[in-house]
């Protein structure tokens, strides 16, 4: 194999990469709204101090980024409410499928004789969520997890800012 073969195979690998990478759900927060969204987190206060959160995935999103998003922004808003240490309830994942099914079955008419033909349904996107149930605490008590720690170790693992 030449050079310039080599040159333009690893070009074209990374920028494959950077185009499958730019797929993957960012830590920003869920757009409902937006049709084309990649996904991201939600949050919902549903008792003063705890929070049930959830990042949403996408069909690129590797199995265990939701959970650790989940956590990311746990730790966030503990943090965001001057609180260092959090409590953590189990967190959850489970997978969606994502995408529209087709139920049409079409009915051919050749000559004399009618044929069903069923369209096969495609194949789903599968998306899959994290999820965690955190109360935020400013004391570190049995069982509390360090927030600072936890946001600074996931966002060092995923380079992010």
């Amino acid at each position: 194999m030449g050079t310039i073969t080599i040159v333009a195979t690893r070009i074209a690998t990374l920028t494959m990469s950077l185009v499958l990478a730019g797929c993957i759900s960012p830590y920003a927060p869920y757009d409902h709204y937006w049709p084309g969204s990649l996904g991201g987190y939600t949050e919902t206060e549903v008792q003063p101090g705890v929070f049930l959160v959830q990042f949403i995935g996408n069909e690129y999103t590797p199995p265990d980024r939701p959970a650790e998003f989940a956590l990311l922004r746990a730790a966030d808003l503990c943090l965001q409410r001057g609180k260092n240490y959090m409590f953590v309830g189990n967190p959850g994942m489970q997978y969606m499928a994502t995408g529209a099914v087709s139920g049409d079955t079409i009915l051919v008419s050749a000559s004399d004789t009618d044929q069903v033909v069923s369209t096969p349904s495609p194949t789903l996107p599968i998306s899959p969520i994290g999820g965690v149930m955190v109360s935020c605490s400013e004391t570190q008590a049995n069982g509390a997890w360090d927030a600072q720690f936890l946001a600074r170790a996931i966002r060092t693992k995923y380079s992010i800012s």
